[in-house]
């Protein structure tokens, strides 16, 4: 398990929460993410929302279980531009509202952030695996256009996708 933020306290449990959040959404942007290190940073920011002083309990048993179903669910179908874990929280008996903060309070991020992450990762390792279009790999990983692959790119990675392909190309030839 990854060592703790040195901002880390117990009286500062909310940039506990922060650090670990950031960490793991780094791990998940990373172009080849350890899964197990992705289950630790997830187990310790769920960790650091349970011990939120004079906090509440937080979600319950049932609620839980809903979260942990879609969690698989968005894991198997992240690259179906389809995908509606609000839609399926619905069907399964849970407000729209309730899932937000419940998967929030389980993850560490929103439904959307988190699938957005998940199809933003996988884009990134197709770019670098691959010699696939840009426009084949936004279809591919679940973005319905361009213009959203290319919001979300800029956002993890500070650059366009084909911006992206071109440095870790350089970098590689450079180490070869």
């Amino acid at each position: 398990m990854s060592t703790p933020a040195p901002c880390c306290s117990s009286r500062r449990w909310r940039r506990c929460t922060h650090c670990a959040g950031r960490s793991l959404v780094a791990e998940l942007r990373s172009a080849d993410p350890d899964r197990g290190e992705v289950d630790a940073l997830s187990l310790e920011v769920l960790d650091a929302v349970r011990q939120v002083p004079g906090g509440s309990p937080g979600p319950g048993e049932r609620s839980r279980a809903v979260v942990d179903r879609l969690l698989t669910e968005a894991q198997a179908r992240y690259c179906d531009p389809d995908l509606d874990l609000v839609a399926e929280a619905l069907a399964l008996g849970m407000s729209r509202t309730r899932f937000v903060h419940v998967f929030r309070d389980v993850v560490g991020l929103t439904p959307h952030r988190y699938i957005v992450e998940l199809r933003t990762s996988h884009a990134a390792r197709l770019l670098l695996r691959t010699q696939a279009s840009v426009t084949d790999i936004c279809f591919d990983s679940g973005f319905g256009s361009m213009p959203r692959l290319h919001a979300a790119f800029r956002a993890a990675y500070g650059m366009t996708p084909s911006a992206y392909r071109a440095a870790r190309r350089d970098v590689a030839d450079f180490a070869a």
